[in-house]
């Protein structure tokens, strides 16, 4: 499983598959098995990949262009697998009822199932989603882990602002996952809590360093501008007035 190390980041500005292409800039056409969720999974991007020696595995949307009719529309029973495969293209589609639908694209898992336990019963499920669970764990956890201790709040209104604070945080995660292999380990908050703390005693002794080397000297505004509390004095409407002004 992977531990859900960012190993880059892109703004949205792109089309899906220029997304993920750019993100696997360094990587790509070295054979690796990337995963992906349903945001980014598509017949094209696995074709792409598939032309540059990069397998693809990864849930799909079920309005996605050339998804199979029948495996879109197909009614199926609970634990019941769907499978159609294209010869042309070595890529396998995967239709597995659970609790919902489930539609997988996949260029490197046979069509084949595995037994594994949920709630103490052993049950059978695709080969394809038990590779897929197996690895996307760790980014399942890394969003887990931003959504608990997320810097960027909705009182946060600049966008280049949230994307700071995002930027923060993940930096941030992946130097907890960076600390843990190298000391005992340390859950997310506390390793936050530690930073703070090494923080405020770094730059609060800084701050106190160039305090200490100037003299502060009054400002002339504060000793002009002084402000004094007045008796009201009466009127002949308001003979005796109870109450004071303060005067700037």
């Amino acid at each position: 499983m992977t531990d859900g190390f960012a190993l880059d980041m892109h703004k949205y500005k792109y089309q899906a598959t220029k997304i993920v292409i750019t993100l696997m800039d360094n990587l790509i056409g070295n054979g690796y098995c990337l995963h992906v969720d349903n945001w980014y999974t598509s017949y094209e991007i696995c074709k792409v990949l598939l032309d540059h020696n990069t397998d693809c595995i990864g849930t799909l949307r079920i309005n996605r262009k050339q998804l199979p009719q029948d495996i879109k529309n197909a009614k199926i029973k609970t634990g019941d697998t769907l499978v159609r495969f294209d010869t042309k293209t070595n890529i396998m589609c995967t239709k597995w009822k659970d609790k919902k639908d489930v539609h997988m694209l996949s260029t490197c898992v046979q069509n084949d199932t595995v037994v594994v336990n949920r709630a103490g019963k052993e049950k059978n499920i695709p080969l394809v989603i038990h590779e897929y669970n197996k690895n996307m764990g760790g980014v399942d956890r890394s969003d887990q882990m931003l959504t608990t201790y997320k810097s960027e709040r909705k009182r946060v209104k600049k966008w280049y602002k949230k994307i700071f604070m995002h930027l923060i945080s993940v930096s941030a995660f992946n130097a907890n996952i960076i600390n843990n292999k190298i000391s005992p380990n340390m859950t997310s908050l506390q390793f936050r809590e530690s930073i703070i703390k090494e923080s405020i005693v770094k730059y609060h002794e800084s701050v106190e360093k160039k305090r200490s080397r100037t003299r502060v000297l009054p400002s002339p505004l504060r000793l002009v501008e002084r402000h004094f509390v007045d008796a009201i004095p009466a009127t002949e409407k308001n003979i005796k007035p109870c109450r004071s002004v303060l005067q700037i």
